[in-house]
């Protein structure tokens, strides 16, 4: 999966809710981001993928910017959880820094910012709406993305369909996004 976004509300009523993929096995994901919310009451939930079920996973110049992600076993910004015999390449991941990882109802105060791990590197809003960020440190291709200032990036073919500070769910009104 590369060159791709999803602002969904992903809801899983028992097993892995994953902004982009729920469950994976043999996966290379580059290039995506995730800026909607992602809840699982029993298992795992994962900004990119919540659950690398086999085999080997890579996932590289990502972003996940949602306002929260919830479960009911385990979550990371990045990717929720590895099963054994398992092995996966994390590199240039990011999340904001305000995203809120609950785990059974309760926040999760021990994120660990680092580019290549399960949570990704935090950054700043301000970073998020930035076309340096998407340019230059991601070196995504303005042949396959528009990246303006200001601006969360969209495919090159398709035209901003707000203009706002944030994004609302009307769902879930308690936090809005960067």
């Amino acid at each position: 999966i590369r060159n791709s976004f999803s602002t969904a509300f992903v809801n899983s009523t028992e097993h892995q809710a994953g902004g982009i993929i729920g469950s994976a096995v043999e996966v290379n994901i580059e290039n995506t981001y995730f800026a909607g919310l992602a809840q699982c009451s029993d298992n795992r939930t994962g900004g990119i993928i919540a659950l690398l079920d086999d085999g080997n996973a890579v996932i590289k110049n990502s972003v996940v910017m949602s306002a929260w992600l919830k479960s009911g076993e385990s979550s990371n910004r990045i990717l929720g959880h590895i099963n054994d015999n398992t092995d996966s390449e994390l590199s240039e991941n990011y999340a904001w820094e305000n995203l809120e990882i609950y785990t059974k109802g309760i926040l999760d105060t021990d994120i660990v910012s680092n580019a290549a791990g399960y949570d990704g590197e935090s950054v700043t809003a301000a970073t998020l709406s930035s076309s340096s960020f998407y340019g230059n440190t991601l070196a995504w291709s303005t042949a396959i993305w528009k990246i303006e200032d200001g601006k969360y990036p969209i495919l090159s073919f398709q035209t901003y369909p707000i203009a706002a500070d944030a994004i609302y769910t009307q769902e879930f009104p308690e936090r809005p996004l960067p």
